[in-house]
């Protein structure tokens, strides 16, 4: 059933778990696994869901984030980082360096926290059509080496 040595690669879903009722839709969930008891641990789990009506969803936000750590030899130059990027000025620079890796990946902010000389980097992207898995790393370190 699995071509080659990887997993998305499955012809067809080995078992099928469920079914969910999501915003008023049925839908079965297939689960491409080798382990049978998965499929039927996951076929118990939707039997809350589904006696309470089934789920509704919201979506609140479309955005993909990754929040790196850095490390600064002291805690003045990590408040001088921050300072740079809550300015404005540093957010200018750093989100077009983030636009520059992707014609669908696009800045929405850049949150900064500290803790010592340990500063935290949130960036929050909106990434399209696409899922932004690879773009979205990739803008990320292209930010971090503005700094």
């Amino acid at each position: 059933m699995v071509k080659h040595d990887c997993c998305e690669n499955v012809a067809l879903p080995p078992g099928i778990a469920g079914p969910l009722k999501i915003d008023g839709h049925i839908f079965p969930t297939p689960m491409a696994t080798a382990e049978g008891i998965l499929v039927a641990s996951t076929s118990r789990g939707c039997k809350a869901p589904k006696a309470g009506g089934g789920v509704t969803t919201v979506l609140i936000q479309d955005i993909m984030t990754r929040s790196p750590a850095i490390n600064f030899p002291n805690v003045l130059k990590a408040e001088r980082c921050k300072a740079w990027i809550d300015s404005g000025e540093g957010y200018g620079v750093i989100k077009e360096a983030f636009e520059s890796t992707s014609r669908f990946a696009r800045s929405r902010s850049l949150k900064c926290a500290m803790a010592g000389r340990m500063f935290f980097a949130r960036f929050a992207t909106v990434t399209g059509d696409p899922m932004g898995m690879n773009m979205t790393p990739k803008g990320t370190e292209k930010g971090l080496e503005v700094l």
